[in-house]
């Protein structure tokens, strides 16, 4: 990045935490030099959160269930609310099982500290809205093309991934066209009865 931009990244955020949107942004000195929108418009992360590229052994995960292997397990909290109200947006919140007693220490020093801010919830609720933590991933029919598209393209990932992608983005324009009039009917009646 530094020859190609001429710039040195001084720091980096994935996803954008002002918009928590999936975008790449690289800082210089003199701040914000580049900031690229990534998720469905890039191949990989097409792959990634679609769950169309992982390795075979994702579909098939022993550690994708309630018992965790690890002192902590963090991740995106999904879920947050399903169990108890919650007083804050679920954006900008990461969820932080504690799975041992090392993991409760170490958590309870970050906390001390000041270094985090804890708030608990339910247990059962990131479990209810994540479902890795209940199971391991679920082959999409996307999944089931890219294994005959990345044969068919001799292991190159770009050409394997391409056809995909646009055959999604297709559909999730369809998607947003059909249920556009359910939005507006929700917005009309959310604005009216308040």
């Amino acid at each position: 990045m530094k020859k190609k931009k001429a710039h040195r990244v001084l720091r980096h955020t994935f996803p954008a935490h002002d918009t928590c949107k999936f975008t790449l942004t690289l800082y210089d000195i003199r701040g914000k030099f580049y900031a690229k929108r990534t998720k469905d418009g890039d191949t990989y992360q097409f792959g990634y959160h679609r769950a169309v590229s992982y390795r075979e052994n994702c579909y098939h995960c022993r550690f994708a269930c309630a018992e965790r292997q690890g002192d902590i397990t963090i991740a995106d909290y999904h879920g947050l609310g399903l169990c108890a109200p919650a007083s804050f947006s679920s954006r900008k919140v990461s969820l932080v099982l504690i799975n041992t007693g090392k993991g409760k220490a170490f958590v309870e020093e970050l906390v001390s500290g000041g270094r985090v801010h804890v708030e608990p919830r339910p247990l059962e609720e990131p479990f209810k809205g994540e479902p890795q933590l209940r199971h391991p991933s679920v082959k999409s029919k996307y999944r089931m093309a890219f294994e005959k598209e990345i044969v068919r393209h001799g292991g190159d990932f770009e050409q394997a991934i391409k056809r995909l992608q646009r055959k999604y983005m297709a559909q999730m324009r369809i998607v947003g066209v059909v249920s556009l009039p359910k939005k507006i009917l929700r917005k009309v009646k959310k604005t009216i009865i308040g």
